[in-house]
């Protein structure tokens, strides 16, 4: 009975420190180079539960890509940045309690559902955990405001730190501040090379910017003689013709004052209504008036037609049209604090992705993962075991 007791004691104290505390050994086995731990599907669990006295810092991002097809541009902003400053505490601040985590939910979609996340990325700073019951779930965080602008600012993100938290982190903003300087430093060496050739560009283009004028004047010039030139040969046009006429009516005036002869005979050839020989003939004269009148007519009725729209466009739809379905007006309520996420979502994170929880995204476990749960219990189980034999040989040492 003793054996029995012994046994499930320690089986039940090394399963609440395997699933409670981790310590530091554990997260360090699955940092990178840059000191950044990816969380996978297989370990989020467990470094959700914290690591004992260790802040976390994590980054809730998604890959190059979403569903669409669209990049999230503040996600390679900010992850650029965020693995620059865990750089600089790997390298300046090694003793630093803090922990850098990037999720990327693409690998992780259940934290979308335990997070109740609308919009990614996200960046919360997690205190140490207090007890055995830490969880992100539930534990309280601060959130780093991001934006596209201030995505590349890491002087500003290690400020955000060091407020937040009781870390002496200047050691890493001198470092920030110094490759900063460096990076300019170089961007201002590069400049020289190229600038004689940007003076060179700028003065032909200022070169040809003042021979614009003079062009234009020249082709105005030119415009003016031509339209000089037109306008004397339309006056002697018009003089010649005023000639012309003037010497046809002369010669129309000596004709009608000569003597009219005329031959008489029994059968005259004048008609009815027709000039004589001798008369002028006067022009006749169409009824344009009348064609312009019709016209207007028929553009005033095309007018009157397009002003006067049928009845089909003229009535309102339908009442049943207006009102929108039932399950479209009426939302189902929602938590507070999940309101207040999406609300910081929609307003504090442009240039991200939307996401949304569905439990079509979650597929039936594959026969490799099966077989690592599995493989995960057995070695808790194992270990349980050979803590009692140890315990329990400990126990008959001290008997004797």
């Amino acid at each position: 009975m003793r054996l029995l007791q012994l046994f499930v004691l320690s089986f039940l104290y090394f399963s609440n420190a395997v699933y409670g505390y981790l310590d530091i050994g554990f997260a360090q086995r699955h940092m990178d180079k840059d000191g950044v731990v990816m969380v996978k599907k297989n370990n989020y669990r467990d470094f959700a539960n914290g690591i004992d006295g260790y802040y976390g810092l994590v980054m809730f991002t998604v890959g190059n890509t979403d569903n669409r097809g669209g990049t999230c541009e503040i996600c390679e902003f900010f992850t650029e940045t965020l693995r620059n400053v865990a750089k600089s505490l790997k390298e300046k601040v090694p003793d630093a309690k803090i922990i850098t985590y990037v999720v990327d939910i693409e690998e992780n979609f259940q934290v979308v559902e335990d997070l109740k996340l609308t919009f990614v990325p996200h960046v919360y700073l997690f205190e140490p955990p207090v007890n055995k019951a830490f969880d992100w779930r539930s534990a309280p965080y601060v959130a780093y405001e991001l934006s596209i602008e201030e995505s590349r600012n890491e002087i500003a993100f290690v400020d955000f730190l060091s407020a937040n938290t009781d870390l002496e982190l200047s050691p890493v903003r001198n470092n920030v501040i110094s490759v900063s300087m460096s990076i300019d430093e170089q961007r201002s060496i590069a400049v020289p090379v190229t600038k004689s050739e940007d003076v060179a560009k700028k003065q032909a283009a200022a070169v040809k910017a003042s021979d614009k004028p003079a062009k234009k004047q020249a082709a105005a010039k030119k415009q003016d003689s031509a339209e000089k030139k037109q306008a004397a040969a339309e006056k002697k046009q018009a003089t010649a013709a005023k000639k012309d006429t003037t010497s046809s009516k002369a010669k129309k005036a000596k004709k009608s004052k000569a003597p009219k002869k005329k031959s008489v005979s029994k059968f005259s050839t004048e008609k009815v209504g027709e000039p004589s020989v001798g008369e002028p003939v006067q022009p006749s004269v169409k009824p344009v008036e009348k064609r312009e009148t019709l016209q207007q007519q028929q553009q005033q009725q095309q007018q009157q037609q397009y002003q006067q729209a049928p009845p089909q466009y003229e009535q309102a739809p339908p009442q049943e049209y207006q009102q929108a379905p039932p399950q479209y007006q009426q939302q189902p309520p929602q938590d507070p604090g999940v309101q207040y996420r999406q609300v910081a979502d929609e307003n504090g994170n442009s240039g991200g992705v939307q996401v949304s929880f569905t439990n079509q995204v979650f597929k039936p476990m594959t026969w490799s993962e099966l077989l690592w749960e599995v493989a995960e219990y057995l070695k808790t189980i194992g270990v349980a075991i050979a803590v009692f034999f140890v315990f329990d040989k400990f126990l008959l040492v001290l008997g004797n």
